[in-house]
This record gives structure tokens, C-alpha cells and sequence, in this order.
């Protein structure tokens, strides 16, 4: 079996990804972060299950510690699958790109999202996708060079906005195209949303 890992900061848009992905309305998505917390399949197909993963970093309302045992348990159960992946997606919150950007500034702070994209980049052997999400909140003609100069180098990346459904497209077309490559049974299938 496949693995489809979707990670990231709380409420950076995972399970709203999921509910379009999986075609299922059931996924429990929430204005605070942390309605996710515990790994949640969703299976696609007889070898192929997407994971949604609780937010990995500060949890609302939640101590430190929670967000440390939610951010090993993320760790530990991708070092577990990582033969298994077919591709991990990565979502961050572009809203935030100023503030993640100017923390990269102090000496020896990694925000997160890049923390988490290094690592499941390492791990998966480059086989991962950056979801830029929230394009919606950005000034418009936000140039996303910024960004991507923090991230692994050929890291393929989609700015997008999951609420309003844009830019999601060119990312369905790219993840239909790794599916077919593995999968005869997906041939039929493809991603989309209503």
C-alpha cells in the first residue's frame, strides 16, 4: 500500500485538502488549529490511503508539551511508512510568509514549515509537494521568490488558495500524473473538486 502524507502548522488547511481530495464532506475542519489530533486515514483506492496528520507546531489552547508529543508522533509514524509514500505535501500558510521569512533572519531559528519540508524532503527522497496556501489573504502581485529560497532546491511547489479553490488545478494535474505512474487502478480516477 500507498501513502499520501499531508502535513503541516495547525490550520494551515490540511483537512479542507482532504475533503477535496478524498471526495468525503465527513473530514472535521475547524477555525481554531488542533481539530485534528490524531492521524486519520482516508482510502482512495485498494493500495493508495492519504493521512492526515494533526498540525505539527503550537496548538491553540493546548501546553507545549501536547504540541511535542503531536509533533514526535508526526515524525515517528513517517520514519515508519517512509517506504511507503508516494509523495508527501507539505501546506504552509503564505499569510505568514513576512513573519516566517524574518525568523529564517534570526541566527539558528528554522521556522517549522521549512523544519518539516527539509525533513520529509530527506526522508521521502525529494518526493514531496509544497502547498503555498492562503494566496487569498496575500496582496495581489506577491512575488513568491521569497519563499522558495527557504526550501530545498527543485522543491515542486503550488500557490494556492484551498477555501476559494484556486490555483488547485495545476496541483491536481501534477498528483494525477504521480498516481498514474504507480497505479493502473487511478487511471479511471482523477482529483478533482465540485
Amino acid at each position: 500500500i500507498y501513502y499520501i502524507p499531508i502535513v503541516g502548522h495547525p490550520s494551515a488547511g490540511k483537512s479542507s485538502l482532504i475533503r477535496i481530495l478524498s471526495g468525503k464532506k465527513k473530514v472535521a475542519v475547524g477555525k481554531k488549529s488542533g481539530t485534528t489530533r490524531k492521524i486519520n486515514p482516508m482510502q482512495i483506492s485498494e493500495n493508495l490511503t492519504i493521512l492526515d496528520f494533526p498540525g505539527y507546531g503550537k496548538v491553540s489552547n493546548r501546553s507545549k508539551s501536547y504540541a511535542d508529543y503531536l509533533q514526535q508522533t508526526t515524525i515517528d509514524f513517517l520514519e515508519e511508512i517512509k517506504r511507503n509514500i508516494l509523495v508527501g505535501i507539505v501546506i504552509t500558510d503564505l499569510s505568514n510568509i513576512e513573519m516566517m521569512s524574518s525568523k529564517l533572519d534570526q541566527k539558528g531559528f528554522i521556522p517549522i514549515d521549512f523544519e518539516l519540508t527539509e525533513f520529509l524532503f530527506e526522508l521521502t527522497n525529494k518526493n514531496v509537494i509544497v502547498l503555498g496556501n492562503k494566496i487569498d489573504k496575500l496582496p495581489a502581485g506577491t512575488n513568491f521568490d521569497q519563499y522558495l529560497t527557504f526550501l530545498p532546491k527543485d522543491i515542486t511547489f503550488f500557490p494556492v488558495s484551498i477555501k476559494y479553490k484556486s490555483g488547485l488545478d495545476s496541483f491536481l494535474i501534477y498528483l494525477q500524473m504521480l498516481c498514474d505512474d504507480v497505479f493502473d487502478e487511478l487511471e479511471s480516477y482523477f482529483w478533482k473538486y465540485d
